[in-house]
């Protein structure tokens, strides 16, 4: 970023704002009601489940390729959700 010349205009602004309030808010707002209608154990794997499936999500749809890190990363995630929801 050093160098470039960053100078957003009023359109890029009310476009950033849209996206703010009303893609990323309104899925978040979707988001924690869904978490109060399930019980703790099932809402605290799926928050488990957020890592592992985006990068299983970037694989499908962005051809990104998982590194080894992701891979167990992803794999400690599982396990640790499973452990969490067996108790």
């Amino acid at each position: 970023m050093i160098g470039t010349d960053f100078s957003p205009d009023l359109a890029s602004w009310i476009l950033l704002l849209v996206l703010g309030v009303f893609n990323t808010g309104f899925a978040v707002t979707l988001y924690l009601k869904g978490l109060g209608m399930v019980k703790a154990q099932k809402a605290v794997v799926f928050t488990y489940l957020e890592p592992a499936s985006a990068v299983l999500f970037g694989f499908l749809f962005l051809a990104q390729q998982p590194t080894p890190f992701m891979l167990v990363g992803g794999f400690l995630i599982l396990v640790a959700g499973y452990i969490v929801a067996s108790r």
